[in-house]
């Protein structure tokens, strides 16, 4: 963790800040912050050792939301304006990516590039290697940042009640058949209506919906 000199009421007293709560994400850099003044929330105060326990992520959590609202506004204006990151974890579906300071989203990997889909390269994605990539959708009430490096056109953005589409069935659960239209869009037919019409679905099967 890091030691701090922390300015409180023009008086300086000493904070301890754990690795865990000094950044949104796990620092690639841990000596990223010496030297540097960060704004901190207090987390408790060990009586024993008289010293604060800080942290500068929940202050940073705090920011995000309206930072995301800000990322939405310019998105919208164009949604295919490139950005660039870097990747702070891995998992075998996809990467999470920092971007804007202290932004984090996630690539899919199937929207990966595709010379890095294979086991072999995907192994070599780290923390702390860099990625450009687009945003392909931003949910605000979740903070949620979806990203890719593949632009695809999605049939979700010209849907209308009434269109005739062909999909494929994915996953078939107790409450319906789950159906992808495309890449980016999946659906769900509910289990009533397949039981009304008396249809019975088998994954990999394509249906008109």
């Amino acid at each position: 963790g890091y030691m701090l000199d922390m300015e409180v009421d023009e008086m300086t007293v000493k904070a301890f800040m754990p690795n865990t709560l000094a950044w949104v994400n796990k620092l690639t850099d841990p000596n990223s912050l010496m030297g540097k003044r960060i704004p901190v929330m207090i987390e408790t105060l060990e009586q024993d050792k008289g010293i604060y326990v800080v942290s500068h992520k929940k202050y940073l959590e705090t920011l995000i939301p309206e930072q995301v609202k800000k990322l939405k506004k310019e998105w919208m204006k164009n949604r295919t304006k490139p950005y660039v990151g870097f990747i702070t974890g891995t998992t075998p579906f996809g990467v999470f990516v920092e971007f804007y300071e202290f932004l984090t989203g996630m690539i899919y990997r199937k929207n990966i590039q595709t010379e890095w889909q294979t086991d072999e390269k995907w192994a070599e994605m780290k923390p702390g290697m860099y990625v450009n990539f687009y945003i392909s959708d931003i949910i605000v009430p979740k903070n949620k940042i979806i990203m890719t490096q593949i632009l695809r056109e999605s049939i979700f953005k010209t849907l209308k009640v009434g269109d005739v589409l062909n999909g494929k069935v994915i996953d078939i659960k107790s409450f319906g058949a789950l159906i992808q239209l495309d890449e980016e869009t999946n659906g769900l037919i509910q289990s009533n209506i397949l039981s009304k019409q008396k249809v019975d679905l088998k994954v990999g099967e394509r249906v008109d919906v």
